[in-house]
């Protein structure tokens, strides 16, 4: 199983409604997750795998450890209570493809996920992708996501 390097890790800045603690895991929501607070339509969310906090954005950080797929499914069924024997080859997919997002991008990438809604088929899709914060500062991106 492929290794990876990369995760997205909480920024801990209610502001722009970031709430899990900095540096923590994110994966996305699941449907059992709340968000403090509203998003736009469109818009989607992460959790921490240590307390389930939302997180409206992260950044993408250098693992202390490389993780696979399996190491990531496992973290996340732990802190939803699920039975980790639940995990099969589908699921395992969803957090290979995660993980391979990820790792397309540079470290200290502030990073969405939003659903994408393909015309033809009305099919919606969730999207991890690059944020641009065009209203911050280099100053306050540095400090938000230079950590």
């Amino acid at each position: 199983m492929k290794k990876y390097d990369k995760v997205i890790v909480g920024i801990e800045k209610n502001d722009i409604q970031c709430y899990a603690k900095r540096g923590d895991i994110l994966v996305l929501a699941s449907s059992d997750d709340k968000m403090k607070g509203r998003l736009p339509k469109e818009h989607y969310f992460f959790v921490s795998v240590e307390d389930r906090k939302p997180s409206r954005y992260g950044v993408i950080k250098k693992a202390t450890n490389s993780l696979t797929a399996l190491d990531l499914a496992k973290l996340d069924y732990q802190s939803r209570g699920k039975d980790i024997e639940d995990i099969n080859d589908e699921i395992l997919k969803e957090y290979e493809d995660y993980l391979d997002k990820i790792s397309k991008f540079e470290l200290d990438t502030p990073m969405a996920t939003t659903w994408l809604i393909k015309k033809l088929s009305q099919e919606k899709v969730l999207r991890v992708h690059k944020i641009l914060f065009t209203n911050f500062s280099d100053r306050a991106k540095k400090e938000y996501f230079g950590f």
